[in-house]
């Protein structure tokens, strides 16, 4: 490529321009997918449970389920991102049981209606998440043919 005469001035502000652009080895982790991608455990596991949403983003889309537990011990994850592991039929028991446990995440409605929607919320951890439903959400649980039949008969037997 070849540029067109420029003066010094121009020059100048160009190289200041370019120097001004950070290296790759200077971005955040989640620019870099190589640099994620050869975290070790042990850094993965820090980066989780403290890293920023673009960084616990770019763990989770690399390294999936392995990073959740981790993840869920972290102060910033927000409901959304609870909400999108709470969904997971393959979510084991112990994780599922911390995000039924936490009255903060049951509180929040997208959290709740991703736990509803997950075949594996049954029996006693159903009920937590159905006595966490305010009445109304409640009544609509209970009819809408959305839910499968276990969550609306128990939405049913709260309202009773």
């Amino acid at each position: 490529m070849k540029l067109a005469e420029l003066t010094q001035a121009e020059r100048r502000a160009l190289h200041r321009f370019a120097s001004s652009v950070p290296r790759p080895s200077e971005l955040p982790i989640p620019l870099q997918s190589r640099v994620v991608s050869e975290l070790g455990a042990a850094d993965r596991e820090v980066v989780a449970r403290t890293g920023s949403l673009r960084e616990r983003v770019a763990l989770e889309q690399h390294f999936g389920s392995s990073v959740w537990g981790e993840l869920l011990q972290n102060p910033d994850l927000t409901a959304p991102e609870v909400a999108r592991i709470a969904q997971h039929a393959t979510l084991p028991k112990p994780l599922l049981e911390a995000i039924v446990a936490n009255d903060t995440w049951l509180g929040r409605p997208e959290v709740r209606h991703a736990l509803l929607a997950n075949p594996a919320v049954d029996g006693a951890t159903l009920d937590r998440v159905v006595h966490a439903l305010p009445l109304g959400e409640c009544l609509q649980v209970a009819q809408s043919r959305a839910f499968r039949q276990k969550v609306r008969q128990a939405a049913k037997q709260r309202l009773k």
